[in-house]
C-alpha cells in the first residue's frame, strides 16, 4: 500500500533552512497548546420545581402534606432544599401540627430535615418560634437546640431548646422554662 505524502512530515533533502522552518513551527505550535483555563467543574443532577404542592402517604394513611415556592431535588444525593415551606401533620385528634420554614433542607434516603431561617409550630391556638429545628424519621421527633418562644391564649413560655412530638402534638422544653401566665413578654 502506497504511503500518502501527507502521513508523515519531512522536509526536501538539501534543503536545511526548510527543515529547521517545520521543526521550529511545530514548536512554536506545540509550545502553544498549554493547559489553558481549567474546565468549570460540572453542575450536580437537579430537578428544580416551582409552586410546589406534595402529600406524603404511610400506605393508605397522609402523613404530610405541604407547599413550598420552590423546590430543588440533587438526584446524585437524594437532598431537597426547600424555599419557603409549609408542612402540615395530621394528627389522631385535631388541631393538626403545622411547621413553617423560610428553608426546609433535608435527605430523601435519611429522611432527616433541618428548618432554617424562623421556624414556626403551630397546633391549635399555640405557637412557638425558633430559628431552626430539625426532624429525623427514624424516631418522629422535631427537636431544636435554640431558643424557642411558645404563646398561647393567656400565656408566653420560653426556653434554650425543645423536643416536639408531632403524633401528640406535645412540645417539651428542655433546659428550663420561664412561663408568664399573662401572656406578656417575659
Amino acid at each position: 500500500m502506497p504511503v500518502s505524502q501527507y502521513d508523515h512530515l519531512t522536509a526536501p533533502r538539501g534543503s536545511g533552512s526548510s527543515s529547521s522552518l517545520v521543526w521550529a513551527a511545530a514548536f512554536a505550535l506545540l509550545c502553544g497548546c498549554g493547559p489553558g483555563e481549567p474546565a468549570p467543574p460540572p453542575r450536580p443532577p437537579e430537578v428544580s420545581l416551582e409552586d410546589v404542592q406534595a402529600r406524603a402517604w404511610r400506605g393508605a394513611d397522609l402523613a404530610a402534606s405541604g407547599t413550598a415556592d420552590r423546590v430543588v431535588y440533587r438526584r446524585d444525593t437524594g437532598s431537597v432544599t426547600a424555599t419557603n415551606a409549609h408542612v402540615d401533620i395530621p394528627r389522631p385528634v385535631p388541631p393538626d401540627l403545622s411547621l413553617s420554614a423560610p428553608t426546609l433542607a433535608g435527605d430523601l434516603r435519611s429522611r432527616v430535615w433541618k428548618g432554617e431561617g424562623g421556624v414556626v409550630l403551630t397546633r391549635g391556638d399555640a405557637v412557638a418560634r425558633t430559628p431552626s429545628a430539625r426532624f429525623a424519621e427514624s424516631d418522629g421527633m422535631v427537636r431544636g437546640d435554640e431558643p424557642v418562644e411558645i404563646v398561647g391564649p393567656g400565656y408566653r413560655m420560653s426556653g434554650p431548646a425543645f423536643t416536639a412530638d408531632p403524633r401528640t402534638g406535645d412540645l417539651r422544653i428542655r433546659g428550663g422554662v420561664r412561663l408568664r401566665a399573662d401572656g406578656k413578654a417575659p
